[in-house]
């Protein structure tokens, strides 16, 4: 019994020893992002960051500063880095730029409904790996425009409910983009004449857009789109000829539209493969 006592001792002793260490190495290798997301929360209201090469600085951040640890919540997605800003004041997300910068593997982030300036989105040319930017509910011109356009390393954008000059959205036709969402804007036909000329897309949002069958001719010269999302807009069967032309579409939403069964069956003939969604559904804001 003795022997027993004796190796569950040792066994628990051994555990408890290699949860030091290994606490040890963690805040040598994420004492720094520690501090940065401590410093963040400080000072700009971060809402939500999570991921792989992260979590052990949240773990870190825990432990050595409880005090920020209400403030960051959302760490059970382990899938990659994800940052987002609940709504500030422009001196707050301003001020938390350059200290995201020191979260070398963010690649997804989001400022909903913030105040973004053309500085502010110039300097998240910083996140080398930064894949991914949301700036839903948000008022941009076109400096605002210009600075996104420069963040070579994007592929997505989503603009879901923005406000913005519809002229400015030709300054993205010339990027890399590979994902971008108009979604709830203002946006028209003339709005999407310019960025058919875009050759890297692969994924566009119009839903509850203001786009109808001229603005879908225009689209249609992006023959590489591969998901066309057009909910809620005013097109009719008079584009389904359009729709036609992207012979590589794989996905089509025209859900809430005035396209007839008439018109959806000569899509489903023309491209057997096209799955497309009809009938009534939400808009969605990717």
């Amino acid at each position: 019994m003795k022997m027993k006592r004796k190796a569950l001792g040792s066994f628990l002793l051994a555990i408890v020893s290699s949860f030091v260490l290994l606490c040890v190495v963690l805040h040598s290798r994420g004492v720094s992002q520690a501090s940065a997301i401590g410093e963040i929360c400080q000072s700009g209201g971060i809402v939500g960051l999570s991921g792989q090469q992260t979590l052990f600085s949240m773990l870190v951040s825990h432990w050595s500063m409880p005090e920020y640890w209400d403030r960051v919540v959302d760490v059970r997605m382990i899938r990659d880095d994800n940052v987002m800003f609940r709504s500030k004041p422009r001196e707050g997300i301003a001020g938390v730029v350059p200290l995201l910068c020191q979260l070398k593997t963010v690649s997804r982030v989001n400022l909903d409904n913030t105040i973004v300036d053309a500085d502010c989105l110039a300097r998240l040319e910083c996140l080398t790996q930064l894949r991914e930017l949301t700036l839903a509910g948000t008022k941009l011109g076109k400096a605002e425009f210009a600075a996104i356009a420069n963040l070579k390393q994007l592929d997505s954008i989503c603009l879901y409910g923005a406000t913005f000059n519809e002229d400015n959205v030709a300054l993205l036709s010339k990027t890399k983009l590979l994902d971008l969402s108009l979604a709830m804007t203002d946006l028209t036909d003339d709005g999407v004449i310019d960025l058919s000329d875009s050759h890297s897309l692969q994924s566009v949002n119009l839903s509850g857009t203001k786009v109808a069958d001229a603005g879908i001719k225009h689209v249609s010269k992006m023959k590489q789109l591969r998901a066309l999302n057009i909910c809620e807009t005013n097109v009719t069967d008079a584009c389904v000829e359009d729709l036609i032309k992207f012979t590589n579409l794989e996905t089509l939403d025209v859900c809430n539209t005035e396209i007839t069964e008439r018109g959806l069956n000569r899509l489903r003939s023309a491209n057997p493969k096209l799955k497309i969604e009809h009938g009534q559904a939400l808009i969605s804001w990717r």
